[in-house]
């Protein structure tokens, strides 16, 4: 539970310094379900040596080197630590460009890509597409009071040896209950309205609790040394 916790709080302190900017919309429907959307328009960047790059300098990408470089979006979802949850997939427009060869990831090392060095050969011959889930979600993680789940998703699908690629442009993820979670204890079960000011721009359904009792008490550490700390006014 510890470890869960720790890998939480790095995922949010990663997204905080990279300037994480949520692109998802999230409407609450009946039944304990939500849905949460994701609008976008692709800009592709057409290179001198045939490749189409469609990755954008500070935003989320594909980043196995050799394999095809797409746009890649993430989100935060809450849950109820009392229930499980099923995430459902779902294209809603989409078009076809033909013609097209994407750009394989180079590495991390810099932005500009001066030659295409690295290349999987065996994808880039393959009629399978890539990639093979457009949505992945996280393992349950647990912040301050909290319990939620990574969003990731690849609205393309790319088909190598047809150099074809499929642009989703408006897709709904469906968040339905499905039962109850029998394992839902809490590693900190109180809330901190210090991180709720940082899971509110992260999360895309976050929720305030109107309870005061779900929050930590708040208090002030000091920091003394020498002979101040036998004070009998310290």
């Amino acid at each position: 539970m510890k470890r869960k916790f720790q890998i939480a709080i790095c995922i949010i302190t990663i997204s905080l310094l990279f300037s994480f900017e949520n692109k998802f919309s999230y409407v609450n429907t009946v039944g304990g379900a939500g849905k949460v959307g994701l609008e976008h328009t692709p800009e592709l960047t057409d290179r001198m040596d045939g490749y189409t790059r469609l990755a954008r300098i500070g935003e989320g990408h594909t980043t196995v080197e050799g394999m095809p470089e797409l746009p890649e979006f993430t989100t935060f979802y809450q849950l109820d630590p009392s229930k499980t949850y099923e995430f459902q997939f779902e294209v809603l427009e989409s078009y076809t460009i033909e013609d097209i060869t994407i750009l394989p990831h180079q590495g991390m090392e810099k932005w500009e890509v001066d030659e295409v060095s690295i290349i999987n050969e065996e994808v880039y011959n393959s009629f399978d597409a890539f990639p093979q889930q457009n949505m992945i979600v996280s393992d349950r993680a647990q912040g301050r009071g909290i319990e939620f789940v990574s969003v990731h998703v690849i609205p393309y699908t790319y088909y190598p040896k047809y150099n074809r690629l499929e642009v989703y442009t408006s897709i709904d993820i469906q968040v339905i209950e499905t039962g109850e979670n029998p394992d839902h204890e809490l590693n900190q079960p109180k809330r901190s309205r210090i991180f709720d000011e940082f899971y509110k721009d992260l999360i895309v359904n976050f929720e305030y609790s109107d309870r005061d009792d779900d929050y930590q008490a708040q208090a002030i550490l000091y920091i003394g040394g020498g002979s101040s700390l036998s004070n009998s006014y310290v």
